[in-house]
């Protein structure tokens, strides 16, 4: 339609002005903001809502360089301003907020998107975007976006949505505390049947964790296949071929993998700390059982591994450089440190 063609118009001009500085800063002003996501929710054409998501990408993710850049330089203080504003009043309750209600292609589209603001958007900008954002619109909103995640990752989906999801989950928990993810732990003690509408809330740390500890066993195998490769092969004939797009997976997504795992010891070890009686926990045992369990599973194959990487390395200077030989370590430090927690 003709209408279709003006706004289809106007998001190409939207792209060519989010280039320079002051385009971004009237880019960002939230009424700019909120008619680009009418549109991005309101269409049923996906090249439109697909052209609206870059558009909005973009924007944060040139903000962002340019923020990164020249963040001690006085000019770009009305766009650190702009950044911030946009996100805690706009951006991230509205997109929260599509990730719980929205269906189908519009969930998963609005994953997508929040994947890439929060990859872009520099952790000062974001401690200031928690400061500024009231308790009650914070709240909210992390509401929204633990109910719209756990839609998405306790069905079957690819790992582009896994991905996407996991890394939304691990950006939010850096950015805001562990507690709006595992406090739901408590509500296990209190919700037992299962046709209750948030039992499955309730219990999706569970699910959650047990996702990761499977997850990351499987890529920590692979990642020890393609070690063997590249130190000789096994003695057999057997060859490994390098996988590009597997060893670029690696080195994204263990660090996610570990970094949610760790958050999880920390916070089971807290509650623990907090109680004068560690069996008196406020969570159900089953599930920290469960929890306990996964846990335990996936930090036995890290060990195995990093035993394995330190006995097998040309030299030190070898795991120091790898960033995975690294990570498990530091994972490995943590588990070992806070293992003292009992069920």
């Amino acid at each position: 339609s003709d209408d279709t063609d003006v706004t289809t118009e106007a998001l190409h001009i939207f792209i060519q002005v989010a280039t320079a500085k002051d385009g971004l800063v009237r880019m960002l002003d939230p009424d700019v903001l909120k008619n680009i996501l009418e549109v991005y929710s309101g269409t049923k054409q996906d090249s439109l809502r697909t052209l609206c998501s870059q558009v909005l990408s973009l924007v944060y993710t040139r903000s962002s360089e340019i923020w990164d850049h020249e963040e001690k330089k006085t000019a770009v203080a009305s766009l650190s301003s702009a950044l911030v504003y946009s996100l805690e009043s706009t951006t991230l309750p509205i997109l929260a907020s599509m990730l719980h209600h929205a269906q189908d292609k519009l969930k998963v589209a609005t994953l997508t998107l929040l994947y890439h603001v929060l990859a872009a958007v520099p952790a000062e900008i974001m401690a200031k975007v928690r400061r500024q954002m009231a308790d009650g619109k914070r709240t909210k909103m992390l509401d929204s976006l633990y109910r719209g995640l756990r839609q998405i990752l306790a069905s079957k989906v690819g790992d582009k949505l896994r991905d996407e999801g996991l890394t939304v989950i691990v950006c939010a928990l850096r950015y805001f505390g562990p507690d709006w993810l595992f406090s739901w732990l408590k509500q296990t003690t209190k919700i037992k049947a299962q046709d209750d509408p948030d039992y499955a809330n309730a219990h999706f740390p569970v699910l959650l964790i047990s996702l990761v500890s499977v997850e990351a066993r499987v890529l920590l195998d692979q990642v020890q296949d393609q070690w063997i490769a590249d130190h000789g092969g096994d003695g057999t004939s057997t060859s490994v071929a390098v996988n590009l797009q597997h060893q670029a997976r690696h080195q994204a997504m263990i660090p996610v993998y570990f970094s949610l795992l760790e958050d999880a010891i920390e916070y089971l070890a807290s509650q623990y700390a907090d109680d004068d009686d560690d069996h008196a926990i406020d969570m159900d045992p089953a599930a920290v059982l469960k929890i306990r369990k996964a846990l335990t599973e996936v930090m036995d194959v890290v060990m195995e591994i990093t035993r394995f990487m330190q006995d097998t390395a040309d030299n030190d200077q070898e795991l120091q450089a790898n960033p995975i030989a690294q990570a498990c370590m530091r994972i490995l430090s943590l588990w070992l440190a806070e293992e003292g927690f009992e069920i």
